[in-house]
């Protein structure tokens, strides 16, 4: 086949993969972000379950990025976009088409391995199609992947106010299901194949460097505080605790996200005026979050003005923009072959505390769920409850901020051995 059909093929290819890893960073925010509210009403979840739906994501999420930075060398990236939009886009459809907690956890799991999966596909077709402006391009999918969580909340909370929650997390489906059909229509000729996979060396050679220990434990704190405030009980706290419509507490979240968009574009800039120093970034990160969880627990503690949340939920949401710092340490504590393996553990250890960290949350709300009255916006939580998230994620915070003590600083000093 001509190597300019190819090229097109495979253009087209990626395209379709971007529409689909758009919807794959959205679908982190769905269940149970958006509709928290309307499953609690219609299908009587408890947080605890609830928590245990969005925790399936995210642990299964996390073993995927260990599993294909472990084997990433194996398969093309038209390969891998088959695998993985296809089962995203079966688990988005079954996930909205059941009743039980425990089978949308399942087709839940199945929705993350697709995601975690098309993600590499499109790093990897990218590096094929674009290799000599990769960073470029693999920066603008990045970037369209962050606005994925925008559209997952505010306009999303819109549209399941005037369809039903079905109808609206469905409608992604069909997208994605569309663009996946044209990937197979598109597909012969483009494939490679299947090469040796990697051993589990690099993955125990990494995991070797006690370093990296203390990058993988701050950074996974940071990025758990973070998600189950986005995902799970920011938005049910500016609602139940001060007050806000739906509609304003869905578009304050929704800004958070945007600022984390944002803030990737602006990473350059603020580490020049950091004058390249990582350990600075990682330090900024941690004691934001800090600050964010003891300013939450002492407007409850102490009553003092509840509007005081808004700055508490940005101090959580404002070191999230910058995980690239992160993985530019990974990148620099280890050999160059195993930089892959390296990130790919940093993004394993990110969603396996964001799991941990959604179900403790959840199991919180869970305690003070007897005799709590049921509102518009689900179960209404006490006080009580909101003041003891804030507790754990102080606790948290504080380990995070102790271990950040232990990343080195890597700018201009050669790779340290592992």
């Amino acid at each position: 086949m001509d190597e300019k059909v190819i090229y097109r093929k495979k253009l087209i290819i990626l395209i379709c993969g971007v529409i689909l890893f758009f919807f794959t960073s959205m679908s982190k925010m769905l269940i149970p972000g958006a509709v928290f509210a309307d499953l609690q009403k219609e299908l009587n979840f408890s947080a605890a379950e609830l928590g245990a739906i969005g925790a399936a994501f995210m642990y299964s999420y996390a073993f995927s990025q260990l599993a294909i930075g472990i084997f990433s060398d194996r398969y093309g990236g038209v390969r891998l976009l088959v695998l993985g939009c296809g089962a995203f886009t079966l688990g988005t459809f079954l996930s909205v088409s059941v009743s039980s907690s425990f089978l949308m956890g399942i087709f839940r799991v199945l929705t993350a391995l697709g995601a975690g999966v098309t993600f590499l596909g499109v790093a990897k077709l990218s590096s094929d199609l674009f290799p000599k402006n990769f960073s470029i391009a693999l920066g603008t999918v990045l970037l369209i992947g962050y606005l994925g969580p925008v559209c997952g909340i505010a306009p999303m909370v819109w549209l399941i106010s005037k369809t039903s929650w079905r109808i609206a997390l469905g409608i992604p489906g069909v997208i994605c299901l569309v663009s996946f059909i044209v990937i197979l229509l598109n597909m012969k000729g483009t494939t490679r194949p299947v090469q040796k996979g990697q051993t589990f060396a690099p993955l125990f050679a990494v995991l070797r460097c006690k370093k990296m220990w203390y990058l993988f434990g701050c950074s996974s704190v940071v990025f758990g505080g973070y998600y189950a405030m986005l995902t799970l009980f920011g938005m049910k706290c500016l609602t139940d605790i001060v007050h806000l419509k739906t509609s304003v507490a869905s578009l304050i979240i929704s800004g958070f996200a945007t600022m984390i968009a944002a803030e990737s574009l602006l990473l350059n800039f603020v580490m020049m005026l950091c004058r390249d120093r990582r350990r600075v970034m990682v330090f900024a990160s941690s004691i934001s979050f800090f600050a964010g969880a003891l300013l939450g627990f002492a407007v409850l503690q102490f009553g003092l003005p509840r509007l005081l949340i808004l700055p508490s939920l940005f101090l959580f949401a404002f070191p999230a923009g910058f995980f690239a710092i992160y993985s530019t340490i990974a990148k620099e504590l280890v050999e160059s072959d195993y930089v892959g393996v390296a990130i790919a553990i940093l993004n394993f250890f990110a969603f396996i505390v964001i799991a941990l960290a959604g179900q403790i949350t959840a199991w919180l709300l869970q305690c003070w769920e007897a005799g709590a009255p049921m509102g518009e916006t689900g179960i209404l939580y006490p006080v009580e409850a909101y003041r003891n998230i804030f507790i754990f994620l102080s606790v948290i915070a504080l380990l995070g901020l102790l271990l950040a003590f232990g990343v080195p600083e890597t700018r201009n000093r050669e790779k340290i051995s592992i």
